[in-house]
């Protein structure tokens, strides 16, 4: 069985409980952080539609037995919320158009959960290369996907890059009509505060083919860089119902493809909750084959192929019960 170590806590004094949004805080981003702090039972199942980040929310929040919730799978998870003065923070950058480190904001966020997250397996050296980090896109009730970036950026000892999601999509028109695009205005801010790259949302719209194609061009053209970056995603590309890891989308094997073509090493991590707390499992680092096709058989087998062992890694970093048909 493997054995989970705490990792230490952030700089002192960081992600402590604040407020809600103060009256300085605009309102469309007030009105976003409402939103997104409210419990999620009764949303649409792809709220989080998208390769990952939300935004870079996060909070401080004790847990005790009133507060905890119960997942139908892995029992007894946290509460989370947004409500810090590092939150306060970076909507006042997200106004002035000031740059940020997402690594201290998210060290500083998740210095607010109490139990810390548990880590288990062995982080590689990053500083050698470029890399690749993937992970599952976890899903449970009043767990949003930003946290899993958070607690990524947390525990990795350089700056990620990040591709995140450009728009929240909704199941239903009165929602979608005034919620997408606030998203998509907050999430373009955030991708600027931090110099992420964000792409359309999935699953993909014909409408969007020309802006996805310019983040892929974009985030090929990162991973030429010196030195090689650490770039991160969720190639699932939206919320996991239950949280069960889902097979990966057309095209998403083909562009990791892309980027194992110019070095990049890839490392997977499995995201969840257990025992009360966030966990993260680091898996084993991997290159990703170039498949061996035939011209007749085409780009799909291509991409199908690189999809499955990706899946495949991301499954084995997963309790039993997550890892769907990866099992």
């Amino acid at each position: 069985m493997t054995r989970y170590a705490e990792r230490g806590s952030s700089p002192r004094g960081a992600g402590a409980f604040g407020p809600s949004p103060s009256r300085s805080t605009p309102l469309p981003l007030r009105a976003f952080l409402l939103w997104a702090d409210a419990p999620k039972q009764g949303r649409g199942s792809n709220d989080n539609g998208g390769f990952l980040l939300k935004t870079p929310g996060g909070g401080a929040s004790h847990v005790s037995e009133r507060n905890r919730r119960v997942s139908p799978i892995l029992g007894s998870v946290p509460r989370y919320s947004l409500w810090t003065p590092t939150t306060a923070a970076v909507a006042a950058s997200l106004v002035a158009g000031r740059p940020r480190s997402f690594q201290r904001d998210a060290r500083r966020l998740i210095a607010g959960l109490h139990p810390p997250p548990k880590v288990a397996g062995h982080l590689p050296d990053l500083g050698q290369g470029g890399w690749v980090l993937v992970m599952n896109h976890f899903a449970g009730p009043g767990f949003r996907a930003w946290w899993i970036a958070l607690a990524v950026s947390w525990l990795v000892p350089r700056e990620v890059h990040w591709v995140m999601t450009s728009t929240l999509t909704y199941p239903d028109r009165r929602r979608g009509a005034w919620l997408t695009p606030l998203s998509t205005m907050v999430l373009n801010r955030l991708a600027g505060c931090y110099g992420f790259t964000s792409m359309p949302p999935m699953p993909p719209r014909p409408s969007d083919v020309a802006a996805r194609a310019q983040s892929v061009r974009r985030v090929l053209a990162i991973a030429q860089r010196t030195p090689p970056p650490v770039i991160a995603m969720a190639p699932e590309g939206a919320d996991a119902p239950g949280g069960i890891l889902q097979p990966l989308w057309p095209g998403t094997g083909r562009f990791l493809l892309h980027l194992a073509r110019r070095g990049l090493h890839f490392l997977p991590f499995g995201v969840f909750e257990a025992e009360g707390r966030l966990c993260l499992h680091i898996g084993k680092p991997f290159l990703l084959p170039f498949p061996r096709t035939r011209a007749s058989e085409g780009r799909n087998t291509e991409d199908g192929q690189a999809a499955e062992v990706v899946a495949r890694a991301l499954a084995a970093c997963l309790p039993m019960p997550l890892r769907g048909s990866f099992a």
